[in-house]
């Protein structure tokens, strides 16, 4: 399960990385339609304030949220881990113990 976990961690971050390299293009694109009608100042504020492109910002808000929990969760899963093999050296007789891995 913790491999598993470990898998969509790298994943998810493989696509938070895609799509915040995306932003500024995506940002250009929607700018550039609007520079057909207006200056370049007002086409950059109109662009930022385009459904689009606040659709595009909480598309990664959400990944990084999501990322923020896979990793919690993984960070728990390694801690849990690590106890118990913490709790099953130290429950051994001390002249059984070898040395910790």
């Amino acid at each position: 399960m913790a491999w598993i976990q470990s898998l969509e961690l790298v994943e998810t971050r493989q696509v938070l990385r895609r799509i915040s390299r995306l932003l500024p293009r995506r940002l250009a694109e929607i700018e550039k339609q609007y520079r057909k009608e207006f200056s370049g100042g007002k086409s950059k504020r109109l662009a930022l304030l385009d459904v689009r492109y606040r659709a595009y910002l909480d598309e990664i808000v959400e990944t990084r949220y999501q990322l923020e929990k896979m990793r919690v969760q993984w960070d728990t899963q390694v801690k849990r881990i690590q106890t118990r093999q913490s709790l099953r050296y130290f429950s051994k007789d001390p002249h059984e113990r070898k040395a910790m891995p």
